[in-house]
């Protein structure tokens, strides 16, 4: 089995910081990764949905270092 996130940590973290009009910092993430509504499903039907959801989701177990490489990824990214 393996835990989704819906909708996704990604989506949820994007969503927040456009809200906000900045970057989200580490304790926010986390908070927003903790109060996430998540479900555990069977690896093979995850795996499948990964095209669906527009590919793999970050690592709740890392969230905050997953979180911050992608936003230096992002085009336009100024810091963090």
């Amino acid at each position: 089995m393996t835990i989704i996130y819906l909708p996704s940590l990604t989506e949820l973290l994007f969503q927040a910081e456009r809200q906000k009009g900045r970057l989200l910092t580490r304790q926010e993430v986390e908070a927003i990764r903790d109060g996430a509504i998540r479900v555990s499903i069977p690896e093979p039907i995850a795996r499948y949905l990964e095209p669906a959801c527009g590919g793999a989701d970050i690592d709740p177990l890392l969230c905050w270092e997953s979180w911050s490489r992608l936003r230096s990824a992002e085009p336009g990214h100024t810091g963090g």
